[in-house]
């Protein structure tokens, strides 16, 4: 819902004889505060199952957008929306299936080390290389399709899921296990700092 009331928010403003930046809107300013609703649930979420389960379940979101927007926003379900629609389906209930059940929780050792994993290192190199490569062309290739941005989103996406996961892990360890502070472990204030950035990244990306 949250995502259908931002653009309706942007088609107004489109309408009108001086568009405003978008900043500037109310009703965007609604959705951005649904968004933030919707994802603070997502975060605890994480707290309490994995990622590989968790992230997968935002399909759900797109699903439920697609037709948000035909039937709210007038803006059609084409055949291949449909399509998309299935194959979102397909693949989130694979992933679901797939995960293990006894996923392990790291505490912010735990967590760490997994950071300093050969495999980590080599997807976050790639991810910020790619990253780096789409803002360098994105003047050139981010408003020819809607994909681009998407794209961008998406990458970005999944450093926020792993920064979101680690951050209501230490949390939730905290508040209902027993565990000592994750305030006073080091590693909390950059995963934070990343969850923020990222997700910052993400609103703006999504805007254009």
């Amino acid at each position: 819902f949250s995502l259908a009331l931002t653009k309706y928010a942007h088609n107004l403003n489109a309408q009108q004889v001086e568009p405003l930046p978008y900043t500037h809107l109310p009703l965007w300013w609604c959705g951005l505060a649904a968004t933030v609703i919707g994802e603070a649930g997502n975060f605890a979420a994480y707290g309490f199952a994995g990622a590989s389960l968790i992230a997968p379940l935002g399909a759900v979101s797109v699903l439920a957008n697609a037709f948000i927007s035909a039937f709210g926003l007038k803006e059609g379900l084409r055949f291949r929306d449909a399509v998309g629609c299935v194959l979102c389906m397909a693949g989130g209930c694979t992933i679901v299936l797939a995960t293990p059940s006894d996923s392990k929780e790291l505490g912010p050792d735990g967590f760490v080390a997994a950071l300093q994993a050969t495999p980590f290192l080599i997807y976050i190199t790639v991810l910020l290389a790619l990253v780096a490569l789409m803002l360098g062309f994105q003047d050139h290739y981010g408003h020819r399709h809607v994909a681009y941005y998407v794209l961008l989103c998406s990458l970005l996406g999944s450093v926020t899921v792993m920064s979101s996961k680690g951050v209501s892990t230490f949390l939730n360890r905290w508040l209902c296990c027993g565990a000592p502070s994750p305030f006073s472990r080091p590693v909390l204030y950059p995963v934070v700092l990343v969850l923020a950035v990222t997700a910052i990244l993400q609103i703006n990306f999504l805007n254009k």
